[in-house]
């Protein structure tokens, strides 16, 4: 009877840990990363109250009869299966996704393990737990690199760590750059109204020496204030030659000196490469960036005729200029009568009428200005305006554009011509002439800008505008209208007075200087492109008394060399680039490699555990990565700092889970680092009522076993009454 007393006592003990158990569980179950538990039973030791018999002959085997003295907990199993992840935002907060444990060191250096993902940094900037473990992990050296081979130790977050500065090597140009595939006068007009239409001045240059220029008096090389002027600014400068300069590159380097003076004079000078009558032609072209009604490019300067290459003149002063087709090689207006029939003269595609025979007593001005008078009496439609020196001397001015003079040619059929540099000829007009016959009907100009940094990181503002020009159709002797060239130029300009944006590579010994150009096939897709430009450094006296072209290292601080840049507009036949589509223009600079120096603002924990800095520059960079351990038997894991005695939601190994075997997160069976997030309890607390209620009624029924043993016992003390 006293054996019912003892088993019922066994399960009692036992029902009551499995209860603790459900009530830790229970009390856990909002704790972070916390894994619930169960407990499991055996039953004691039985007491053998008869023995097996074996059968022999005809009697059969006895079975053994035995008597349980109870139950007793066996094990506590600790169940590791994943908790819900919660997003929290904090940066420091991870949760593991998977299997592993992360690595905590306490201050007499025992190793901890733990799935509590609520970091952060202590007053030294080093990563630790709620409870003030330090986190382990592999640190990283200072460009990122990260020695996964290497021990584990302290993470520290460094408060005032610091990215170096990128120059800028590469510069990415993507977009559409719409041109129409001719225009009319008419169509030119209205294209000038659009304010990306301009006017523009060809200057040509002939003939492929090695590189013979000729600009100022004083200096062959150099212009002096007042020599050579666009827009009433002087182009100041040394161009350098070397042996194998070519017309082209000499130009381009021409280019650079009038571009460097672009934010005074609101022009840009491009290069390229014009089919003529027996030669081509290297033209640099004048453009007017964002033309007014009453802005047009005048050139001049005392040492303008001198401005020579290969002793072919490149520049032109003044505006354009009419005279009357006569022998007079002045340019004035021929004296005595003159007259006009309607359609003699069209400006800009509209015929200024009719003029009446003048008296045969008439001055050459006198019967200029009776044409003025027909010209101006059309500025309304055709946008141009005239006027004259005083001397019978007749001048147009475009007003935001440039002039096509077109018309009948002289009586009999004659197609007068003037002689240009090189001995080619150009068609004239009805009886006049211009000294920019071939003149271009309109310029289209695609813009746009980027930030790029030098080696130590200083931001430098750089614009690119991409020109393509039109073409004068001539039947006949008449200009009749233009046609696409299919060919862009582009410039790299900056507005800053010292810096220089050169053509070249940076290597002042070399003419390595390809035509900027950019060229599409009939669908409008990229068939070829050419240039670079380089960043020149100049001190406050460089355009005075040095050559843009010639580094200068009176630097403060010191930059030690141009810094070069490749443009890169996609590939040849794709459309991952520039593109010529029918459509708006979309010019922008995708990308470009450089940054300024960053300080760091925040950092992230990828899902490989790595910590990644993000500064202010926009950079990322590895600060270390966390170590995460794996065991062959995490069962075997004890629960608590064994060392202190304390709790802190962390485990410690024992000889039955096997040494840690530390490695990092994704690799080795390890799961995944979730930032910014936290573990749940994995406690369900519908499991655990249910338990509670099993266990409940199994305690209740031990309870009333000792009771009914304790009447069965009564009853037998009872019989001796």
């Amino acid at each position: 009877m006293y054996r019912a007393f003892n088993t019922a006592v066994s399960g009692l003990q036992a029902n009551q840990t499995r209860m603790e158990v459900i009530g830790n569980n229970i009390a856990n179950v909002n704790t972070t990363a916390f894994k619930s538990n169960r407990a499991t039973f055996e039953e004691l030791f039985a007491q053998n109250l008869r023995g097996a018999g074996q059968p022999n002959g005809n009697r059969g085997g006895i079975d053994p009869m035995q008597v349980g003295l109870g139950t007793h907990v066996v094990s506590i199993d600790t169940i590791f299966t994943q908790g819900a992840l919660q997003t929290t935002g904090k940066n420091t907060d991870i949760a593991i996704q998977g299997k592993g444990f992360l690595v905590l060191r306490d201050v007499q250096g025992a190793q901890m393990y733990s799935r509590d993902g609520n970091l952060g940094l202590d007053a030294d900037r080093r990563l630790v737990s709620a409870t003030g473990l330090m986190v382990q992990g592999y640190t990283a050296d200072k460009q990122g690199v990260i020695n996964e081979n290497g021990p584990i130790g302290n993470i520290t977050i460094e408060a005032n760590r610091t990215y170096p500065p990128r120059a800028t090597t590469k510069v990415n140009v993507a977009g559409n750059i719409y041109r129409p595939s001719s225009l009319t006068a008419a169509e030119a007009y209205a294209h000038s109204q659009q304010g990306r239409v301009t006017s523009g001045v060809t200057v040509t240059g002939l003939g492929n020496g090695a590189g013979q220029l000729q600009l100022g008096t004083a200096n062959p090389n150099t212009l002096d204030a007042g020599e050579f002027t666009i827009n009433n600014v002087s182009i100041v400068g040394t161009v350098p030659l070397v042996a194998t300069d070519t017309t082209t590159t000499v130009m381009q380097k021409l280019a650079d000196l009038i571009n460097f003076h672009k934010d005074k004079t609101n022009v840009v000078a491009t290069v390229k490469q014009a089919a003529s009558a027996g030669a081509g032609e290297n033209q640099i072209v004048l453009t007017q960036l964002q033309p007014s009604t009453d802005k047009q490019i005048v050139v001049g300067g005392t040492g303008l005729a001198g401005i020579t290459l290969n002793a072919s003149q490149l520049f032109t002063a003044g505006t354009t200029t009419i005279e009357t087709l006569a022998t007079n090689t002045t340019g004035q207006a021929t004296a005595a009568s003159i007259s006009l029939t309607s359609g003699d003269i069209l400006v800009n595609g509209v015929d200024i009428g009719s003029l009446a025979a003048t008296p045969a007593t008439s001055t050459a001005e006198q019967n200029a200005q009776s044409i003025i008078s027909l010209i101006n009496a059309k500025t309304d439609v055709t946008g141009v305006t005239a006027f004259s020196d005083g001397n019978g001397r007749i001048s147009l001015k475009a007003m935001a554009r440039d002039i096509i003079l077109s018309g009948q040619t002289v009586a009999a059929g004659l197609v007068p011509t003037a002689a240009t540099p090189g001995g080619v000829t150009k068609p004239n007009v009805s009886g006049l002439f211009t000294g920019l016959n071939q003149a271009k009907t309109a310029t289209v100009i695609a813009g746009t800008s980027t930030d790029v940094f030098d080696a130590l990181g200083a931001k430098h503002t750089i614009a690119m505008d991409y020109i393509s020009d039109y073409d004068v159709v001539v039947a006949g002797g008449i200009v009749q209208g233009t046609r696409d060239s299919g060919i862009w130029n582009w410039a790299a300009t900056s507005g800053e007075a010292n810096v220089a944006v050169l053509s070249s590579d940076g290597n002042t010994t070399t003419s390595n200087l390809p035509l900027r150009q950019v060229s599409f096939n009939d669908k409008g897709i990229l068939s070829n492109f050419s240039g670079r430009f380089t960043l020149n450094f100049l001190n406050s006296d460089a355009i005075n008394a040095n050559s843009i072209f010639s580094f200068n290292t009176n630097l403060s601080p010191n930059i030690s060399q141009p810094q070069p840049m490749t443009v890169d507009v996609g590939t040849a036949g794709d459309t991952n680039g520039l593109t010529q589509f029918s459509g708006p223009q979309t010019l922008t600079v995708a990308t470009q490699d450089g940054y300024s120096a960053g300080d760091l603002s925040s950092f992230t924990i990828a899902p490989d555990g790595t910590i990644r800095g993000l500064f202010s520059n926009g950079q990322l960079l590895s600060l270390g990565k966390l170590a995460m351990a794996s065991f062959v038997n995490e069962d075997g894991l004890i629960r608590g700092q064994q060392t202190s005695g304390q709790g802190g939601n962390v485990y410690q190994e024992t000889s039955n889970s096997g040494s840690a075997r530390i490695g990092f997160a994704q690799a080795a069976g390890n799961g995944t680092i979730i930032g910014g997030a936290l573990e749940g309890s994995n406690v369900d607390l519908a499991e655990q009522f249910t338990d509670m209620i099993v266990t409940q009624r199994a305690f209740q029924a031990n309870s009333r076993t000792i009771t009914t043993a304790d009447e069965m016992l009564q009853e037998v003390l009872s019989l001796r009454r």
